[in-house]
């Protein structure tokens, strides 16, 4: 004699099936993704060297703010100040895939002089 009907025992079928469907989907979603960013670690490594080596060529520790600001129109990059960081940032997109970035920071000390730039890769899942 069973424990569960009949109409449990279906329950538990259409909730197994929509188990593996739902697994299904992530699993294709996860590889799709995989796949999509193959090849391209060289693209990003050699941006980022591109990307540091022009900020390095314009910027200097030390430099005042002001001489910062009028630099910064001729990169052609939209920075923006955090007043509550103390720096400009800035977001790249790679242009090597729709999921990834570089991250652009430009920090400043107490007097308002650059005191270091710092540029990370980023990456998002959407």
């Amino acid at each position: 004699m069973s424990i569960m009907s009949d109409f449990e025992m279906r329950d538990m079928g259409v909730f197994r099936r929509a188990l593996s469907l739902g697994a299904g989907f992530y699993l294709c979603f996860l590889l799709s993704f995989c796949f999509a960013s193959n090849g391209r670690g060289d693209c990003l490594r050699n941006q980022e060297t591109a990307i540091r080596k022009r900020l390095g060529e314009v910027f200097f520790v030390g430099q005042t703010h002001e001489q910062m600001i009028s630099i910064m129109p001729t990169l052609e990059i939209l920075f923006s100040f955090d007043k509550f960081q103390n720096r400009y940032q800035a977001t790249i997109r790679d242009g090597c895939g729709l999921h990834s970035a570089f991250s652009v920071y430009l920090n400043l000390d107490l007097n308002g002089s650059l005191s270091n730039i710092e540029v990370t890769k980023t990456f998002t899942g959407i």
